[in-house]
């Protein structure tokens, strides 16, 4: 047995070296004098040193001379992790099974229309909704991000859709005017159906100017919760609102403009489909903008259809019965800017 081992040694070794000889040769033979060893000159130095690890071979190192023996080493790890990588893709891969597409948009729905519940409790939904059990870490897995607070945000949803139809928004926006002091423009917009309750704009808004404002706008509306910023000119007409108006004035937090966001959307709205386009009229009197102001009111009330009313203006527009046909006519509004569409009846020849 011993000297079955030493004649597989020296055969080894003579293979070892006649490998290393003829890639020597190989360099030698090319233009360019850089050792390159093929694949299967790295098999050979990689299937020697198994060998030297199987049966105790301490000599094989002495034979390197081309190579090193850390480089034999790393060229062997990489095929034992290449090895190992093709079995496991190979055969099925162990663990839970996939929960059915129909529980994860199950979970996914509860986690976002339920923002406060943890996911123990979406964990007993779907048990009582698909009779699935899911481990927690697999609901969590499926649920979409939350905010660090969920109840911060909810809190204040909760408050505008309970009390939707009593609340209405007001905010003040600017104009810019070429050599001139600047507009403030004032608007009152309802959130119910973004009914635009009064807009108007002045160079200097003194607090007699906000008051009347104020009552132009809430007089005769079912009004009883008005929303608006921190600004310091809310500030002097306050307890005219609260006593005189019989409104209560709801402030958002500091840095918080999506707490008003009907009406921050709105000056967006007015900014991008109607400001926008009266550049040349900005060195003009405010009655001449105060005019457009009115005339796109008009418009935004009557004609202008909103997503969020079931794409119907805020004052409601005939909705046909049936599909219409006929000659369309273009009716301008906001000075051109803008346009309203309706058929006419073609009469019969």
């Amino acid at each position: 047995m011993y000297a079955c081992i030493r004649n597989v040694q020296l055969s080894a070794k003579i293979l070892l070296l006649s490998v290393q000889l003829q890639l020597y040769r190989d360099t030698l033979r090319r233009e360019k004098k850089r050792l390159k060893i093929p694949e299967w000159a790295r098999r050979v130095f990689v299937w020697t040193f198994r060998f030297a690890q199987w049966f105790g071979w301490r000599d094989w190192i002495d034979l390197l001379w081309i190579v090193t023996p850390a480089t034999v080493i790393d060229w062997h790890r990489r095929r034992y992790t290449d090895f190992w990588t093709c079995v496991c893709a190979a055969v099925k891969r162990a663990g839970r099974p996939e929960i059915p597409l129909e529980v994860q948009c199950t979970i996914a729905r509860l986690a976002r229309e339920n923002p406060l519940w943890l996911p123990e409790r979406i964990q007993g939904e779907v048990w009582k909704l698909h009779g699935v059990r899911v481990h927690r870490q697999t609901v969590r897995k499926y649920m979409p991000p939350r905010p660090r607070n969920p109840e911060k945000g909810l809190r204040w949803k909760q408050f505008l859709a309970a009390n939707l139809p009593d609340i209405a928004a007001m905010d003040f926006f600017v104009i810019p005017r070429l050599w001139r002091t600047p507009l403030i423009g004032f608007f009152v917009i309802a959130h119910d159906r973004r009914r635009l309750l009064h807009i108007n704009v002045t160079a200097h808004p003194t607090v007699a100017w906000m008051k009347e404002q104020l009552l132009l706008a809430l007089s005769g509306e079912s009004v009883r919760l008005l929303l608006s910023d921190n600004d310091r000119l809310f500030v002097p007409v306050t307890q005219y609102i609260e006593e005189t108006l019989l409104v209560r004035r709801v402030r958002t937090q500091l840095a918080s403009p999506w707490q008003n966001g009907i009406a921050e959307r709105f000056v967006r709205t007015l900014r991008q489909e109607l400001l926008n386009y009266l550049v040349p009229l900005f060195s003009f009197s405010e009655s001449v903008i105060r005019w457009r102001l009115l005339e796109y009111k008009n418009y935004y009330n009557e004609d202008r259809t909103h997503s969020a009313n079931g794409l119907d203006s805020p004052l409601g527009r005939e909705t046909p019965d049936a599909p219409r046909f006929g000659k369309l006519v273009a009716i301008p509004c906001v000075g051109g800017l803008h346009h309203r569409y309706a058929f006419t009846e073609v009469r019969a020849a």
